[in-house]
């Protein structure tokens, strides 16, 4: 990799423990979650060296941290047993789950709402005034969910360990006082991996405004028309070098994508 302009590296030194899986950074605080927990550093004034910056941990999260997500000036994280809400350093717990939260999810035809993955199922919260609302499980979902990302028309992709694929389409009628269909009633759709082109440790992600599936045999989407999962021609470049192997992807406010 070719790093073409300055840089820091942030470790124990600067307050972190092991092990770290995340990073966000919003309005000049910088977040990073993990197995220990949520840290937070406010940005040093003036900005500049990367020697300025101290982490704390955010002592109301009970570790482990599976996941955070940014909404406008705002984060969500998962603690043990819920989601907080933090602006700076200020947690404030958002709800409270029996199940552990694993992943939490910002929907992109909805942005005011957010679907949280727990061991036993799938919840969804919508801001609306400025107020988080609890918008209750989805009805016929009770597998751990580690991961999700929205294809068209709102349709929500899911990743279980049970080894399985769940496609869930909002069709339901909608709700009294509602314009949109019921949240709690999808239309569910399973898929089994680990006999087809999808093996081992699967992982769903958006990348270019689309769902792909990172697995140990390549990088797969959905074909409608086929109704199977092929290889995503985009990362075709990658495999025909040899390389198959997937398990993590981004795509940068540029349209970069960078995979491991």
């Amino acid at each position: 990799v070719d790093v073409g302009s300055p840089f820091s590296i942030f470790d124990e030194r600067f307050g972190l423990e092991r092990e770290w899986r995340d990073v966000a950074k919003i309005q000049g605080m910088l977040y990073v979650r993990g197995y220990k927990g949520l840290f937070a550093a406010e940005q040093p004034s003036p900005a500049g060296s990367g020697s300025g910056w101290r982490f704390t941990r955010v002592l109301e999260l009970e570790p482990p941290v599976w996941s955070m997500v940014a909404v406008g000036d705002r984060l969500l994280a998962s603690s043990r047993d819920g989601v907080y809400e933090l602006r700076g350093t200020q947690p404030t717990r958002l709800i409270t789950y029996r199940s552990m939260p694993m992943t939490i999810y910002r929907s992109r035809s909805d942005p005011a709402r957010i679907y949280v993955g727990l061991v036993e199922g799938v919840a969804s919260l919508r801001l609306t005034d400025g107020t988080w609302r609890d918008e209750g499980r989805l009805e016929g979902i009770d597998e751990t969910i580690t991961s999700m990302a929205e294809g068209r028309n709102g349709v929500l992709w899911m990743v279980s360990q049970r080894q399985r694929i769940l496609r869930v389409e909002f069709t339901g009628p909608a709700a009294a006082g509602e314009r949109e269909p019921s949240q709690k009633t999808p239309r569910i759709r399973l898929f089994s991996f680990g006999r087809g082109a999808l093996t081992g440790r699967v992982l769903v992600r958006e990348i270019a405004g689309r769902p792909v599936f990172l697995s140990e045999t390549g990088i797969f989407e959905f074909d409608s028309a086929a109704d199977r999962f092929v290889p995503a021609p985009g990362f075709a470049a990658l495999t025909d070098a040899g390389r198959s192997s997937f398990s993590w992807v981004a795509e940068d406010s540029r349209g970069d994508i960078w995979v491991a």
